[in-house]
């Protein structure tokens, strides 16, 4: 089984399990049984009020924690190998996040962060700080949130090939990050997608929306709204033919703000 369809299908099976992190079903699973990592679970409040950092880090612990994955590939050792870690899951409210960052483990992952919806379920990031950055993950969906603040939300550090499943942001807001919403710095890294996401930087910062380096391939980028960043979107110097950007995005500049390029 390639690595690509190994990562769907273990995503699917993520999401089909991802309501047992809270409701009838979470009495009945252990906490080390699930999934998904509901924060609330792990002491969050989500009452915009309360510092949730020591909660959400708790939570991002037991989801990057090597026993706790659900799924390995059957040819540990080959390059298809990967780990699929638990969910980690918002519930609606208001999470104010002041720590260090979020690191993700060692080794090829795949992984998710999920939220009740942008309108419902919204991070603060109150220091200058990227909410996750990660090494080599070959697969990643995050969804239905809203980020306020920080540096920017998903940092790939990674720079060799990290050819894998997809990479997904999808019904998301961005807003008032100070470098870079989604940055990814590999060599080979395709299978973007990003839909019906909202990018706005912090005012009169000299941001960018999307920064998607090296080779690019079979990724659309497609009804979203980019606003106010210098660079609405960066790509590598490598496009294939098959990278998509459209139909219906919006590229905004307003409020005295000049930006430098769309693409």
């Amino acid at each position: 089984m390639n690595n690509l369809l190994y990562c769907a299908m273990a995503t699917a099976l993520a999401l089909g399990a991802a309501v047992t992190g809270s409701g009838a079903d979470a009495d009945a699973a252990s906490p080390s049984d699930r999934l998904a990592a509901n924060v609330r679970d792990f002491g969050a409040k989500g009452d915009g009020k309360t510092d949730d950092t020591a909660a959400i880090e708790k939570a991002w612990a037991f989801v990057m924690d090597p026993a706790k994955p659900q799924f390995h590939h059957a040819r540990k050792g080959q390059r298809g190998y990967v780990t699929v870690n638990p969910e980690l899951y918002f519930p609606a409210g208001v999470y104010r996040y002041t720590g260090k960052g979020l690191e993700s483990g060692k080794g090829p992952q795949c992984w998710q962060m999920r939220g009740d919806g942008f309108n419902t379920a919204r991070i603060e990031i109150e220091s200058d700080v990227y909410f996750v950055t990660c090494g080599r993950v070959e697969s990643t969906v995050i969804e239905g949130l809203s980020f306020v603040g920080g540096k920017g939300v998903f940092r790939s550090t990674w720079t060799a090939n990290m050819v894998g499943g997809k990479h997904i942001f999808r019904d998301c807001y961005f807003i008032n990050y100070s470098e870079c919403a989604i940055g990814n710095n590999a060599n080979d890294s395709p299978y973007l997608v990003v839909a019906d996401c909202v990018f706005q930087c912090k005012p009169g910062a000299e941001a960018i929306g999307i920064a998607w380096g090296g080779y690019v391939d079979d990724s659309q980028i497609t009804r979203c709204a980019f606003e106010r960043n210098a660079y609405h979107i960066k790509l590598g110097d490598r496009l294939s033919g098959s990278f998509q950007i459209g139909p219906r995005n919006s590229f905004i500049s307003f409020g005295g703000t000049k930006t430098k390029a769309d693409i």
